[in-house]
């Protein structure tokens, strides 16, 4: 059975809530956690999943308490996930929990990784189902990642009232306005990794980093800079470039500079330039750069391989973020979660526009809902989806 819980519950669990965010989409591919631990009406300690390999925010936040010099005896937990009970790379939550001597422990998201039937809670009471409609839209992506076996898609837009995402001459920098572009930065900042298609690659000549992130959002993420003892990582960079001809490009692209760069090529078209190009050029000598070959039809890339491949190379959150043939394949293909549509009140009256070459008939139109309407600067952000929309910030 599942409850909403009272206000005692809910006021606590939001807090774990707070505390998951500071590193929603960046612990793949394990879950982002907030925990608290109270004692005589009192927060004794808090914490949050900082990524694989480091403890739970279970465990987190009895840490906390110790460290404060507060006993754990007798003391309730909330968590927004529910807590683990098999062993992984480290112990089962609970038995830890139990032998901190927490009595009661509140949490928000049944885990779907979790045998149910078989969840053993060594003697703890455990309840669960604490707004739990909020917490799974906090956790989106996991739940995706564990149920659905593929990464969490966003599709990004930025376009004019007219809905074109470059001028005539192929110009889109920049549509939007800097505060749509800030936006984007921190989006960035809690994915895995962001794909864009060769002709953005060589046309745009684009960073996609996370340079224009604003300060309140950088003082958030140096919480956790110092838990983690360095950078908060930056998603890598994905190429779809099927005959890998951009491979071994002017190595001043911007993209190259300090980032994991991800060429994704055609098992039928890169096979000649391999052959031919890959000895004479020292890719090893350049080791933020690597590639795969996925399956392709006509020069077009499996997507459906391809968003399996970054699964199972444990990628969580993924950003499609251009150009206008890449985001169509992956709406034409229904291979998303939600669409995020920047629009600058501009119009052009020409230009181009995403499924210029492969156009729907309204009878096969991608039905969407408006599931959010945000002014950022003199634009509007749309955030579409069939359900539901991530809760990241």
């Amino acid at each position: 059975m599942k409850f909403s819980g009272d206000l005692e519950e809910q006021r606590y669990i939001r807090r774990t809530f707070e505390l998951a965010k500071l590193n929603a989409g960046k612990t793949a591919p394990n879950p982002w956690v907030g925990a608290v631990l109270v004692k005589d009406g009192r927060i004794i300690g808090e914490g949050f999943h900082l990524g694989a390999g480091f403890p739970h925010a279970e465990v987190e936040a009895i840490n906390s308490a110790r460290r404060n010099n507060f006993s754990t005896e007798g003391a309730c937990m909330y968590v927004s996930l529910q807590p683990c009970n098999t062993y992984g790379r480290t112990p089962p939550c609970v038995e830890q929990i139990r032998e901190a001597g927490i009595k009661k422990v509140f949490f928000s998201v049944y885990d779907p990784n979790i045998d149910q039937k078989n969840y053993e809670t060594g003697g703890v009471y455990i309840k669960g189902g604490i707004l739990e409609s909020e917490g799974r839209k906090i956790l989106l992506p996991y739940l995706v990642f564990t149920e659905k076996k593929r990464p969490y898609v966003i599709i990004k837009l930025a376009q004019t009232l007219d809905g074109k995402i470059a001028d005539f001459s192929g110009k889109s920098k920049y549509i939007t306005s800097e505060k749509s572009l800030k936006l984007v930065h921190m989006l960035r900042a809690k994915s895995n990794a962001i794909i864009i298609g060769k002709e953005t690659f060589v046309k745009d000549n684009p960073y996609l980093n996370t340079r224009n992130l604003k300060p309140s959002f950088l003082r958030k993420l140096q919480v956790v800079r110092q838990r983690i003892g360095g950078d908060y990582p930056n998603p890598i960079k994905i190429v779809i470039d099927p005959d890998l001809s951009s491979l071994f490009s002017n190595p001043e692209m911007n993209l190259y500079q300090g980032n994991n760069v991800l060429f994704i090529g055609s098992t039928d078209y890169a096979k000649e330039f391999l052959s031919s190009e890959f000895q004479k050029h020292k890719l090893s000598s350049r080791n933020n750069i690597s590639f795969a070959l996925i399956k392709s039809s006509d020069g077009v890339i499996n997507l459906l391989d391809m968003i399996d491949f970054l699964y199972n190379l444990g990628i969580m959150v993924v950003i499609v973020e251009g150009g206008a043939r890449t985001a169509w394949e992956f709406i034409a293909k229904d291979l998303f979660d939600e669409i995020w549509i920047f629009i600058a009140p501009k119009i052009l009256g020409g230009g181009k526009s995403i499924g210029n070459n492969k156009p729907l008939s309204l009878y096969q139109s991608v039905g969407l809902k408006i599931l959010s309407i945000k002014k950022t600067g003199e634009d509007i952000l749309l955030r579409l989806s069939k359900e539901l929309i991530w809760d990241v910030f």
